[in-house]
């Protein structure tokens, strides 16, 4: 069944809208937006070498992406932030274990297409 919603904050934790990230002349990432609520767990399932791992380092502010915007709580995430984010968000993946519940999403990653939530 849906997890219990009344009055839950929809405001998402983590944002992204149109990142790409291209190495050298190879575009990795192109027009990616994922949406992160409070609560919610979101994997990214994808063959090797497309973009996975680049998009969860511009997800913790590790990787600044060529275009697009990336926030962290409505606030701009920078590079420089990364690490208090990682810090953060160890907390935060602790917490949901511990607590169980929420929700979950798989978004699927393929080579030369943009990820939707």
């Amino acid at each position: 069944h849906a997890p219990h919603t009344e009055g839950a904050v929809t405001t998402a934790v983590l944002e992204t809208r149109g990142v790409a990230v291209r190495y050298g002349d190879r575009t990795v990432l192109r027009d990616i937006d994922v949406q992160v609520r409070p609560r919610e767990v979101v994997f990214f399932m994808g063959p090797s070498g497309c973009g996975k791992t680049t998009l969860l380092k511009v997800l913790a502010g590790l990787l600044r992406p060529d275009a697009g915007t990336v926030e962290f709580e409505g606030r701009p995430l920078e590079p420089e932030a990364g690490l208090i984010l990682a810090r953060r968000a160890g907390e935060v993946i602790a917490r949901a274990f511990e607590s169980g519940g929420g929700s979950a999403r798989v978004a699927e990653v393929r080579p030369g297409a943009a990820a939707r939530r």
